[in-house]
């Protein structure tokens, strides 16, 4: 977990598109959250940070939410609405355990409309997938992440999709004996294990 308080600083250390947006929030094991994404504004530095979209595209978007101050704030609820299920979804499936039904049927509604924009395009002897994002496409950008979701759920390995068991992000095990336990060893690892070595230390004197 990133130290840091603004989204121009963070770091991502959630190993796919979709966590790095879920984990938008300083930590979850805490009882008042930093919110990252406290503004439209915010939401477009993540995107320009991630190159999610052209910065054309991006700029576009950023004059359009200026001018329309009450779409970008209907657009960022919206944006943190994907983001919670998203969580929701995914910590039940690093938990081992079965998400509820309404996370899973607002997951496949907010899918559903996400791979409505998928389309084939070919490049001389290559293929690729595509998402089409259209002008003042305020939520555009949600249809890549929930893209980068739905591969991240069809071609990866579910052992392999953690929650941090120090602040609560997201991340995918990429080492290659599969027992990551946070996100950022530095950052989360060193915390726990000083936090450890605090509580024996303190066994010891009692």
């Amino acid at each position: 977990m990133a130290n840091q308080n603004t989204i121009k600083t963070i770091q991502f250390d959630g190993g796919v598109l979709c966590f790095d947006f879920v984990n938008t929030l300083r930590s979850r094991k805490v009882e008042k959250v930093h919110n990252y994404l406290a503004t439209y504004a915010d939401f477009l530095i993540l995107c320009r940070r991630v190159q999610i979209l052209p910065e054309s595209t991006l700029d576009q978007l950023d004059q359009y939410s200026a001018q329309n101050p009450e779409a970008a704030e209907a657009a960022l609820e919206a944006i943190v609405a994907v983001r919670e299920n998203l969580y929701r979804l995914f910590s039940a499936i690093a938990a081992g355990t079965i998400p509820t039904a309404a996370v899973v049927a607002t997951f496949n509604q907010n899918l559903s409309g996400a791979l409505a924009g998928v389309f084939l395009t070919w490049q001389g002897p290559d293929y690729a997938l595509q998402q089409e994002v259209y002008e003042n496409e305020l939520e555009g950008p949600l249809k890549i992440i929930l893209y980068s979701a739905y591969q991240t759920l069809v071609h990866e390995d579910r052992k392999r999709i953690k929650e941090c068991a120090e602040c609560g992000w997201l991340f995918l095990d990429k080492t290659k004996n599969g027992k990551r336990l946070w996100c950022n060893p530095v950052d989360c690892g060193s915390t726990t294990k000083s936090r450890r070595y605090y509580h024996r230390q303190k066994q010891k004197e009692e």
